[in-house]
């Protein structure tokens, strides 16, 4: 952040008070100074302002007063109330009425200065969230559930009484089902649509240090007041909406801070340990009912009682596969649009094939298969030959269809020799050396065979 871009308004009828400021911020930022209400609201029609300091008590127009006005010209700027001990409830009433936060006189240096770099901070923030709008307004029309079947029109009339409501959301499904998809338009289709969606990944390999940035952001530097500092994910998102994927890895000692703070609605900066409202709602999701993980001790009892006021559970494709179809001719299309292609789709005998399979990864698995297959192709209509071969070994419709009669040995035997070259590739996280090494096989060999099989 450019502090010397950033205009600063001290509003006190105290000389010795703006003094105060000029010497604790005069360097750093660009300081207008004034002495009453009226003063203030002068400077603030005329220039460019990202934050004031206003006193509570002054003569003529009291800051409460001075408040209300400023809020008509700009709704928007941070306003900070300044008030000595026996005036705090109006400073608390000031923060109803749209101060960020009050300061309590006397001050020291440390203070000011944290004060003010974390509400720039927060103030850029909040002009990134006035673009979140229309940002959601476009993801609302690439996002969709899609599918026709009865469970997921279900889920999708649950989203929509989710979105019209503002408690916690937990969300199960197995790996690979539209979990975030759902979350996303819960948020995008809710009243804080206008405010962040932040999400964590909480998957395998969370460290307590990547944890503890939910709650407290990471230092850059090394002054507690750095403007380097990475905003927390509970700042960041106030207002707004929480994703907390693969909940379940959450260790429990965070789960029961979280639970306090959505409890309170509110928490400590962490920079200048002033408490600060806080208003954003969570979703979880997981691959375990929220139940099961409270009995197995994954989940803390007061956050399960939080949490399980809402689930939406997405089903497996193989319990849905009527709408197979319709999600090929969906991703097949975005496919198209993503690499260029012109794909026209499948043949019936190949959809039917698809609709036939498992999948055991779910929507991931198929979006992933239907990329590679339209990646490979020559043709402009996909036929069951060019369906990986283990997905044609599970479906008794490919193997008894005409289509399938085109597959000489030599084709099953390179499909199936590529799919398990893949594999191994996969398993040793693209190493090919390796992969040779496992195959019996040179690196030039190795070489030569992964080409004639058209392994990149």
């Amino acid at each position: 952040m450019d502090t010397a871009q950033k205009t600063i308004l001290v509003t006190d009828d105290e000389v010795s008070i703006r003094e105060s400021f000029s010497l604790i911020l005069g360097k750093d930022y660009n300081l207008l100074l004034a002495a009453s209400g009226e003063a203030a609201l002068k400077q603030l029609a005329d220039q460019k302002i990202d934050l004031i300091f206003l006193d509570v008590r002054m003569p003529g127009m009291t800051g409460l007063e001075a408040l209300e006005r400023i809020r008509s010209i700009d709704k928007d700027v941070p306003v900070i109330m300044v008030t000595a001990v026996n005036d705090v409830s109006k400073a608390a009433e000031a923060t109803k009425k749209g101060a960020q936060q009050y300061l309590i006189k006397p001050f020291n240096v440390n203070q000011i200065l944290a004060l003010v770099a974390s509400t720039l901070r927060k103030r850029s923030l909040s002009k990134e969230a006035r673009k979140i709008r229309q940002e959601a307004e476009e993801m609302h029309m690439l996002l969709d559930i899609v599918g026709q079947s009865d469970k997921i029109l279900a889920v999708k009339e649950s989203i929509e009484q989710a979105a019209g409501q503002d408690y916690p959301v937990f969300i199960i499904g197995a790996p690979g089902t539209e979990k975030e998809i759902a979350a996303s338009l819960i948020h995008i289709k809710s009243s804080r649509s206008s405010f962040p969606l932040t999400s964590l990944n909480l998957g395998k390999g969370l460290n307590h240090y990547k944890a503890k940035q939910l709650f407290e952001g990471a230092k850059t530097g090394q002054s507690t007041f750095t403007l380097g500092k990475e905003t927390g994910l509970l700042e960041k998102t106030n207002g707004g909406t929480l994703l907390l994927n693969n909940f379940e890895n959450l260790p429990l000692s965070y789960q029961m801070e979280l639970v306090k703070i959505l409890k309170a609605k509110k928490t400590k900066d962490p920079e200048t340990g002033l408490e600060f409202i806080l208003d954003l709602r969570i979703i979880a999701t997981s691959n375990y009912h929220p139940q099961e993980l409270a009995q197995n001790n994954l989940l803390d009892v007061e956050l399960f009682k939080e949490l399980s006021q809402i689930t939406i559970e997405i089903p497996n494709l193989r319990s849905r596969s009527t709408d197979i179809p319709i999600l090929v001719t969906e991703w097949l299309e975005k496919i198209n649009q993503k690499h260029s292609l012109g794909i026209k789709g499948f043949t019936k005998d190949a959809l039917d094939t698809l609709s036939a399979y498992d999948w055991p990864g779910n929507l991931s698995q198929l979006v992933n298969i239907l990329e590679k297959i339209a990646l490979t192709t020559e043709s402009e209509l996909i036929s069951v030959e060019e369906i990986p071969l283990d997905i044609l070994l599970s479906s008794p419709i490919a193997l008894s269809s005409k289509e399938s009669e085109k597959l000489s040995q030599d084709a099953i035997l390179g499909s199936f020799e590529k799919s398990y070259i893949e594999n191994l590739l996969e398993r040793t996280s693209g190493d090919k050396n390796a992969t040779a090494s496992l195959l019996g096989l040179t690196p030039n060999a190795f070489a030569i065979k992964t080409e004639s099989l058209g392994i990149c």
